[in-house]
């Protein structure tokens, strides 16, 4: 069995290496260092996405991957001693998804408004919600959802409470925020069937 110091060097060499990598990607995509735009260059809305992606890429790679990729696999390796870590497993691969994924429509959102800028162009309007006739999710709608209080809702209950925090669903209230139309993209039919 590997000693203490053994799992603690490999831990700080995974973390220096995804801290590396971090700033390595920062630059490679001109979100910092000489090659990035200077501020004055950069219109709010494009100042915006690529503030929210650099601080996304850092909660990636200083936060969710040195947590998240051991959790992993230490889960995996958990179930094979038939150890109940099914859950565990299910909660850190949801919360790898949740985080990894929006990495690439961020940068591709990124260098849309680059090229528009670049271009002499005004930037583009921003994403709109989903318009495939299905209804979106709205404060009423998520409330009454059967669909949305299982699926999505008792997930978090449950991560929250291996957390030792108290979701109380009975409680909870619901606002629709109306001056952001961009957070309107969770269509209501992508969340499972009703019964």
């Amino acid at each position: 069995m590997p000693s203490p110091a053994w799992a603690l060097v490999a831990f700080v060499a995974w973390y220096a290496a995804l801290v590396v990598g971090w700033r390595v990607l920062l630059r490679r995509w001109g979100l910092a260092g000489p090659g990035a735009p200077a501020r004055e260059a950069l219109d709010r809305e494009e100042h915006v996405a690529r503030r929210s992606l650099r601080a996304l890429l850092a909660f990636d790679a200083l936060v969710l991957l040195p947590v998240g990729i051991p959790m992993l696999v230490a889960a995996a390796f958990a179930a094979t001693l038939d150890v109940d870590a099914l859950e565990i497993l299910g909660g850190t691969l949801l919360g790898l998804v949740v985080f990894l994924l929006p990495v690439l429509p961020m940068l591709r959102r990124v260098r849309l408004l680059e090229a528009h800028r670049l271009a002499g162009l005004p930037p583009p309007p921003p994403p709109s919600p989903p318009t495939s006739g299905s209804p979106t999710l709205d404060a009423a709608s998520a409330q009454a959802s059967d669909a949305f209080q299982q699926d999505f809702v008792q997930i978090l209950k449950g991560i929250f409470n291996r957390a030792q925090i108290a979701l109380e669903t009975e409680i909870a209230t619901y606002t629709d925020i109306e001056d952001r139309p961009d957070l309107d993209g969770l269509a209501a039919d992508r969340l499972g069937s009703e019964s």
